[in-house]
């Protein structure tokens, strides 16, 4: 640990600094098997997120282009009311 001359702070008051290298870091005991495995599932609950939202947005959006087809057919005019689609 190296010395550092303490600094005066606003209120006059010596206030000792401290290194830089001694700066506060979280951290937690853990093994590295435990480092790793929190890694990859953040990792890859994270990527099926994203892809899971990214499906649902496409069914999404397909739904909705099949609703205005399905309207732009029903004002069609001559349109055959019969006629049915496969679902």
């Amino acid at each position: 640990m190296q010395a550092v001359a303490p600094y005066t702070s606003r209120w006059n008051v010596a206030t000792p600094r401290r290194p830089i290298d001694c700066a506060p870091v979280l951290t937690f005991a853990m093994s590295h098997a435990t480092e790793a495995t929190i890694a990859l599932l953040a990792t890859f609950l994270g990527i099926g997120l994203v892809v899971n939202g990214l499906i649902v947005y496409i069914v999404v959006l397909a739904h909705g282009e099949r609703q205005e087809n399905r309207r732009g057919r029903e004002r069609r005019p001559g349109a055959d009311a019969t006629r049915t689609t496969a679902v």
